[in-house]
C-alpha cells in the first residue's frame, strides 16, 4: 500500500488519538497483523490486478460484484468509483488488543493527494476503516452505507471541498472525522455510532458546515475541538448518551435551527485554559434550536419560549424553539445561503435594467 511521508503519519496518528487508541489499561502491546492485499486503481486508468470485479468505462469505475478483504487504493484523479450496490467486506478484527492502529491500516478505500473523486453507492460491512484520505480536493462522498468500522466510517485530514451526503453510518466506533479541511456534511443518518461527527483543528478554514444530518442513538452526537466559524443547522441531535454536541476549546461557530432531543446533556462545552475563547452563537437572531428540556414558556405563542436557554455563563440560545423544526425542509434551503443569492439576484436585476433600452422622450 502506498505510504505516506513519516511526518505527516506522525501528525495524522496525533490527531486521531482520541478515536485510534484504546484502553492504555487493557492494551497488550499487540503487534499489527499484515495489512490486507490492494485493488488499484492506477494513474494510468488501469485496474490492478485485472481480475478484480470493476468495470472500467471512461472515467467510472463500476463494481460488478462484491468484494471481500481487499483495499481499493485510488491514484487517478477526476474519476467515480461507482459500487452499483455491492458490498466491499471485510473479516471483522478484535482491535482492543492493539496498542494504535496506523491511519489507513485495513482500510476500504484509501487516497492520498487526489482530486475530484466521487465514491458512491457502495455497501462497507466490518471494515477496520471505511473511506480514508488526506490532501485531497474535490471529494464527493455519497449514498454509501458503512457499518461495523472499528475506527470511524469515513476519516479524512487537510482536504479541500469534501461534500459528505446522503450517507448512511451505523454502528461504527466513528461516523465522520476529519480535521483541518473545509466541507459540506449534509443529509446524512448516522445511528448508533460512539460519535456521530468529529470535527478537530479547524480554526483558520471558512466553508463548513453540518446541514440536515440526524445523529441519534450513540454516546456523543457532534464534536467540535479547537475549531471557529463552523456552521451547524437543521440537524436533529437525538437520544445520545452523553453529550448532543461537545465543545472543546471552540468558538465563533453559528448552531441553530437544530432539534436537541432527549440527550443525557445536550450541550458540554470545555473553554480550556484560554481566556479568550469566544462565545459560539446559538441562534441567528429571530429564532435558535429546539431542546427538549427547555421549561420556559410562550406566552405569546410565537412559537419562541419568552426566556432564554442558557448553556453556561458564555453561551445561550436567545430564542429557543418551542417545538421541533422541519430539518429536511431547512436544509434544502439553509438559511445562511439567502443573503448571498440575495445578493446575486439583486445585481442581476441591475444588469438587466442597465442592459434594457431606453424609451427616448418625446
Amino acid at each position: 500500500m502506498k505510504k505516506i511521508t513519516t511526518a505527516f503519519a506522525l501528525l495524522l496518528i496525533l490527531f486521531f488519538m482520541l478515536i485510534i487508541v484504546p484502553d492504555f489499561a487493557h492494551a497488550n502491546f499487540t503487534l499489527l497483523p499484515p495489512d490486507l492485499p490492494e485493488i488499484y486503481i492506477k494513474s494510468d486508468g488501469s485496474i490492478d490486478p485485472s481480475t478484480a470485479p470493476i468495470q472500467h468505462v471512461g472515467d467510472t469505475y463500476t463494481f460488478t460484484g462484491n468484494i471481500t478483504d481487499y483495499t481499493i487504493v485510488i491514484q487517478r484523479d477526476n474519476i467515480v468509483v461507482d459500487g452499483a450496490g455491492f458490498s466491499l467486506t471485510q473479516t471483522p478484527i478484535n482491535t482492543s488488543q492493539f496498542m494504535t492502529i496506523d491511519q489507513g491500516w485495513h482500510s476500504a478505500n484509501e487516497l492520498d493527494q487526489r482530486n475530484n473523486i466521487t465514491i458512491k453507492n457502495i455497501n462497507f460491512n466490518d471494515c477496520i476503516q471505511g473511506i480514508v484520505f488526506s490532501g485531497s480536493s474535490n471529494i464527493n462522498i455519497t449514498n454509501n452505507t458503512i457499518a461495523g468500522s472499528a475506527v470511524a466510517a469515513i476519516l479524512f485530514i487537510s482536504s479541500l471541498n469534501v461534500t459528505v451526503t446522503k450517507n448512511v453510518l451505523t454502528s461504527n466506533r466513528g461516523g465522520i472525522r476529519l480535521g483541518f479541511s473545509t466541507y459540506a456534511i449534509t443529509k446524512n443518518t448516522l445511528s448508533k455510532n460512539a460519535y456521530g461527527i468529529g470535527v478537530s483543528g479547524n480554526r483558520i478554514y471558512a466553508n463548513k458546515s453540518i446541514v440536515g444530518n440526524i445523529i441519534e442513538g450513540g454516546r456523543d452526537g457532534i464534536l467540535l475541538e479547537y475549531c471557529s466559524y463552523d456552521h451547524i443547522e437543521a440537524n436533529t441531535i437525538a437520544n445520545n448518551s452523553q453529550y448532543g454536541i461537545y465543545l472543546i476549546q471552540t468558538d465563533n461557530c453559528t448552531i441553530y435551527h437544530n432539534n436537541f432531543s432527549n440527550n443525557n446533556q445536550s450541550v458540554f462545552s470545555d473553554p480550556g485554559k484560554f481566556d479568550l475563547i469566544l462565545p459560539n452563537f446559538w441562534d441567528n437572531g429571530t429564532a435558535g434550536n429546539y431542546w427538549s428540556n427547555y421549561n420556559g414558556t410562550d406566552n405569546d405563542g410565537d412559537g419562541i419560549g419568552d426566556t432564554p436557554y442558557v448553556i453556561d455563563e458564555n453561551n445561550q440560545d436567545n430564542y429557543p424553539l418551542m417545538a421541533p423544526v422541519d430539518i429536511a425542509v431547512i436544509s434544502e434551503f439553509p438559511s445562511w445561503t439567502i443573503l448571498p443569492l440575495l445578493i446575486t439576484a439583486t445585481l442581476l436585476i441591475i444588469i438587466c435594467k442597465q442592459k434594457l433600452p431606453k424609451t427616448p422622450n418625446k
